[in-house]
């Protein structure tokens, strides 16, 4: 089976340009990755976050981070049975190539996805991430497509990801997961699925729940 993992909802966005003159970590010139936007983090804008809507989910980047920091490094990923795809709050399409470098230093990936937003590509060939932009996670999927389209969640009908993944054989699957602290989806991914799946009735984190994916995955 080859998966594309989907982390939908992320909630990754700059920070507004009215609201970024003297924010903490401010866009620079980096040396590794050139001029960038500032990205909202919910620590280092705290002051701000709590003036704008839905502020108490908003600016974690560093959600997706841990994420993609299991998902690359992976011996799935570096074997070419899975590709990972981030989806922000805003309709953002941020993909990764097979060589694709994404620093393990938070701050320098913040730095990192500052210049993805200014150029709309970091590194170049295998080693490229790209970012653009869809009408939609429709769209996403459609673009993908997978033959079958699973999203998680605690509240899933099927328990266990592994039997269902080992049943539907040499097709295609996009397993989709989201990127944001607490609540639900934003997109509607439960009505795009064909099928949603528990890991249990516990709480876990995306740490968790991305190394459940990728233990269920071919290696």
């Amino acid at each position: 089976m080859r998966a594309t993992i989907l982390i939908i909802d992320s909630e990754i966005e700059t920070l507004p340009r009215d609201k970024s003159k003297g924010a903490k970590f401010r866009a620079t010139s980096d040396a590794v990755f050139g001029q960038g936007e500032v990205i909202l983090d919910s620590w280092l804008h705290a002051d701000i976050l709590k003036y704008m809507s839905g502020g108490t989910r908003r600016g974690r980047p560093d959600i997706v981070h841990h994420a993609l920091s299991l998902c690359v490094s992976s011996l799935a990923y570096r074997r070419g049975y899975v590709d990972v795809i981030v989806h922000t709050r805003k309709d953002d399409v941020i993909r990764f190539g097979r060589n694709a470098y994404v620093p393990q230093n938070y701050f320098e990936f913040l730095h990192m996805l500052g210049a993805l937003y200014v150029n709309g590509h970091v590194g170049t060939g295998e080693s490229a991430i790209t970012i653009e932009s869809v009408s939609g996670l429709d769209e996403l999927l459609k673009t993908v497509g997978s033959e079958l389209n699973v999203v998680m969640s605690p509240h899933g009908e099927v328990k266990g990801l592994e039997n269902l993944l080992r049943g539907f054989g040499s097709k295609t699957a996009s397993i989709m997961f989201g990127g944001f602290p607490e609540g639900e989806y934003r997109s509607p991914a439960y009505d795009l699925a064909d099928i949603t799946v528990t890991l249990g009735t516990e709480w876990l984190n995306i740490n968790a729940v991305t190394a459940e994916i990728l233990r269920c995955l071919p290696k």
